[in-house]
């Protein structure tokens, strides 16, 4: 049977990606994790690292906190903790792969409680905002969050969610943006792998 894990086409240019390029809107946020699911996307061998920290402060799951959008980049401003490349031991790892390019959040890991303690608030700010359009679900209405890690994430009624690591375009984005334009030509080249990341949040808001 073949190894459903693909290794890079382009090792050499691949790592060039992984190391020095970011598109606007694609920036990285060097969180744990999110080597895991780049080196993964990219076909290079399992990486380990983060830069950042991004905690989770209880009183921002306050209903009049979850409500005010305006309140999201004081809240990041806050909780973001910049320590230097670091190495993260797999076995600490936010993340478990529990089937071939399937991840979920490791709750046996700190790393992994502070990503479900991330989830959850943005499941419960999105509760209180306006629903968005889906692109990776045939543009379906859900519940839209931010998170660092995975950035938009699309929730529905009960939390659930799947978010689809990929550099390729889905159906219904535009293809006349300069970043867009970029991941089109660049998605044949570098995506080898497309890790998908699922999980399900809690509504956690209180008066």
């Amino acid at each position: 049977m073949a190894d459903p894990i693909k290794k890079a086409k382009l090792p050499k240019f691949a790592e060039f990606v992984y190391e020095d390029v970011n598109l606007p809107g694609y920036e990285r946020t060097y969180v744990p994790g999110e080597s895991e699911l780049t080196s993964r996307l990219l076909g290079l061998p399992a990486k380990h690292t983060y830069e950042n920290i991004v905690s989770v402060i209880p009183e921002q799951f306050k209903e009049d906190q979850l409500k005010d959008p305006t309140l999201w980049k004081t809240y990041i401003d806050k909780v973001w903790e910049s320590i230097g490349e670091s190495a993260l031991d797999p076995s600490e790892s936010p993340l478990i792969e529990v089937e071939p390019n399937v991840f979920e959040v490791n709750l046996n890991t700190k790393a992994g409680k502070n990503l479900q303690g991330r989830w959850d608030l943005a499941y419960s700010r999105s509760r209180h905002q306006r629903k968005d359009h889906n692109p990776d679900r045939d543009y379906k209405e859900m519940y839209k969050g931010e998170e660092p890690l995975l950035g938009d994430i699309y929730f529905d009624e009960e939390g659930n969610f799947e978010d689809i690591w990929n550099i390729s375009l889905d159906e219904h984005e535009p293809i006349l943006t300069p970043t867009n334009l970029a991941r089109m030509i660049g998605a044949p080249l570098l995506e080898v792998n497309k890790p998908v990341v699922r999980g399900k949040a809690t509504y956690r808001g209180y008066k």
